[in-house]
């Protein structure tokens, strides 16, 4: 008999495996091409967002 249930796990796996590579590789690949330009502007808005939390 084919056990399903470990074969329903072993693909959810696979699937969280190549959603961290895809997402790993777009985030390489903006990286190469960009810099850092994106994150500057995240920090400069997590900041405002904070600052406006801590008043």
């Amino acid at each position: 008999m084919f056990d399903f249930t470990v074969y329903n796990n072993t693909r959810n796996g696979m699937k969280k495996l190549i959603f961290l590579v895809v997402i790993g590789f777009a985030a390489w690949y903006y990286h190469e091409n960009h810099g850092f330009e994106f994150l500057y502007d995240f920090d400069i808005n997590d900041y405002r967002i904070t600052d406006k939390y801590r008043s």
